[in-house]
This record gives C-alpha cells, sequence and structure tokens, in this order.
C-alpha cells in the first residue's frame, strides 16, 4: 500500500486495513492524568507531545521532532505504532519550526535502503543497510534523511514526521535506526512535526524495547509508574 504524502501542516490519514499483519508486532503507551493536574494542564493551554527516539549511523541521535501531539486530551490517551515507516529527503533542521518534507516519501521497512539520485529523486526501496536501520544512499549531495511513521492517537491514525538528522548528509550512505524509546512531555504552542534540540521539560522518557506495552501516571507535576 502506498501511504500518501505528508502535508507540512495537516498529516495525511490512512486506511488502518492496510496494516493489520503488523498489529503483533505493535507497541502502545497509555498517559493518566491526575485529576487536579489534567485541570491546570488545560487552563494554562498545554499540549501533550510525543517523540521517538533515532539514532544516526549506530549511535549519534537521540529525540529531535514532535511525532505527535494533543490538545484534547483525557484522562486517558493511548499512542499505538507498527514498524511502518516512510523516508524521505530535505534540506533544513530549523530549531521550532515545521518538517518540510521535500521529496516524495517511500514506504520503507528495516533493513532496507533508498537511492537519493543526483536529480534529488528518491528511488523505491531494496535490500540492503543494516538489519535494524533504514538506509539513505545518498549519490544528490548536501541533504537531510527524514523518517515518517505511522501512529494511532487517541483513535486518530496518521502517518507523520519522526525524525530528521540535524546534520547535513553528504554524499554516501546515512542510516537511521528508529529505537523503541518514547519521550513524553507537556508543552504550550507545540504541534505535531515541530523539529527540536533542546531539552524538554516536564518529560518522561519510557523504554519499551523489551515489551509491548507501558503505563505512565503523571500526579502533581510528576510522572510515575502505576501499581
Amino acid at each position: 500500500m502506498q501511504a500518501p504524502a505528508i502535508q507540512q501542516s495537516e498529516p495525511a490519514p490512512l486506511d488502518p486495513a492496510g496494516y493489520a499483519p503488523l498489529e503483533t508486532a505493535s507497541r502502545s503507551v497509555r498517559i493518566e492524568i491526575y485529576d487536579d493536574d489534567l485541570v491546570v494542564l488545560k487552563e494554562n493551554n498545554y499540549i501533550l507531545c510525543f517523540a521517538k527516539k533515532v539514532e544516526s549511523n549506530g549511535g549519534a541521535g537521540g529525540y529531535d521532532v514532535v511525532w505527535r501531539s494533543l490538545g484534547d486530551y483525557l484522562q486517558g490517551t493511548i499512542l499505538s505504532w507498527t514498524p511502518q515507516f516512510q523516508l524521505f529527503g530535505t534540506k533544513a533542521f530549523l530549531d521550532s519550526a515545521q518538517v518540510e518534507v521535500l521529496t516524495e516519501p517511500q514506504d520503507v521497512g528495516l533493513g532496507q535502503q533508498c537511492v537519493l539520485d543526483q536529480y534529488g529523486m528518491l528511488r523505491p526501496p531494496s535490500t540492503g543497510g543494516p538489519a535494524t536501520a533504514i538506509t539513505l544512499v545518498n549519490q544528490y549531495g548536501t541533504v537531510r534523511a527524514g523518517l515518517n511513521q505511522i501512529s494511532t492517537l487517541n483513535g486518530s491514525t496518521l502517518v507523520t514526521p519522526l525524525h530528521v538528522t540535524q546534520s547535513a548528509i553528504l554524499i554516501g550512505q546515512s542510516a537511521l535506526t528508529p529505537i523503541e524509546t518514547l519521550l513524553v512531555w507537556f508543552e504550550q504552542n507545540a504541534g505535531s512535526s515541530t523539529m527540536f534540540s533542546t531539552t524538554r521539560s516536564m518529560s518522561v522518557e519510557i523504554d519499551l524495547t523489551a515489551t509491548n506495552s507501558a503505563t505512565r501516571l503523571y500526579q502533581n507535576q510528576y510522572w510515575s509508574t502505576p501499581p
């Protein structure tokens, strides 16, 4: 299934039925908010934000794009996802700016690679690169690589930008490795697809590398794992 291209302001909805075969590979996080904190957060226009870690070339990287965000959250919010990605090319990483997808995104899986040819066209994927990574074979010149990933947030299924390399990539190969670790936080004036390079306050890191689900509670402005 060819997923639609990602728009800068409104990510494109997908048909979840097309991803049914990967349901067993899904992961999910449930965020619970204590009553009093919910009132304070809503009165002060705080948005619930999620980012996912991506490593570049076997080590460097981290969190750098708001993957999903939600302003009309409830006391319980569930984010789930499957390992379905798109690779794209872009030119700039700008703190607090929206991701700009400047090539046609290509549906791609782990252990696959795409060639960005000398004309700036991203070619369909083929097998290649590390088995746990998605590889850009850059024949174009100075560029940045980006990843989109499908996720479902309180019933809304979208493909949205997950990562953009902060440093420019020269001609050669660059491997991007998605890590099943999330950063969750509340922030005013935040939105999906926003790039960032600084530490997020009021945040919690959730490691799902060894489990398929996790729950965190936000109470009295602190995060905890409920019993």
